[in-house]
C-alpha cells in the first residue's frame, strides 16, 4: 500500500519533497537526529530514489506504539536519566533545524526564544553536534567551524 510521498497521487515533486522533510523532522522527534531513517528522508528528499526506497523499508520496521523507552532507549523510559538537560528535546531539534542556515537565523525571533531557553547542556549538546556535522557529510548540514559555534554560544550567553 503506498501512503504519503510514495503515494501516485503524489505528483509534484515540491510536494514529496515536503512531504519526506516532514517525516524526517517527525523521525528527529521520536527517534533522534541521528536514526538512520532520518538520513535516508533527507536523501530521499534530495531526490535520491533508491533512499526513498530504504526508507519505506526502514518505516515498515518501526514499532508501531512509541513509547518514551522507545524514544530515548531507557528501560522503564525514565526520561530524566537519559537527558541531564532540562530544555525540551523539541527546542534543542527545532534549534538545530533552524541553524542549517546557519547563524543568521537567529534573526528570527522565535529561533532567539528557543536559543533563550536553552540551558547549558542543551546548548552543549548542540555546540558538538554542529561540529560533527561536517563529518556526516550530508548536502542539507552545512559544516560548522569553532568559530561559528563559539559566536552562537556568544549569543546564548547575552540572551541569559
Amino acid at each position: 500500500m503506498s501512503w504519503g510521498p510514495w503515494s501516485p497521487g503524489v505528483l509534484d515533486d515540491v510536494e514529496r519533497r515536503c512531504q519526506l522533510r516532514s517525516l524526517a523532522a517527525l523521525t528527529a522527534i521520536f527517534f533522534g537526529s541521528n536514526h538512520t531513517l532520518v538520513g535516508e528522508l533527507r536523501d530521499a528528499e534530495h531526490g535520491d530514489v533508491s533512499a526513498s526506497r530504504r526508507a519505506l523499508e526502514l518505516i515498515d520496521c518501526l514499532p508501531t506504539r512509541v513509547t518514551p523507552k522507545n524514544v530515548v532507549g531507557v528501560p522503564g523510559g525514565n526520561l530524566a536519566a537519559a537527558a541531564p538537560s532540562m530544555t525540551a528535546e523539541s527546542t534543542i531539534e527545532a534549534m538545530l533545524f533552524s541553524l542549517r542556515s546557519g547563524l543568521s537565523c537567529l534573526g528570527d525571533p522565535g529561533d532567539l526564544d528557543r536559543l533563550r531557553r536553552c540551558d547549558e547542556a542543551a546548548i552543549r549538546q548542540i555546540a558538538e553536534r554542529l561540529l560533527k556535522w561536517k563529518e556526516l557529510n550530508r548536502p542539507w548540514l552545512p559544516a560548522w567551524s569553532k568559530e561559528e559555534v563559539g559566536k552562537l554560544i556568544d549569543v546564548w550567553r547575552e540572551l541569559k
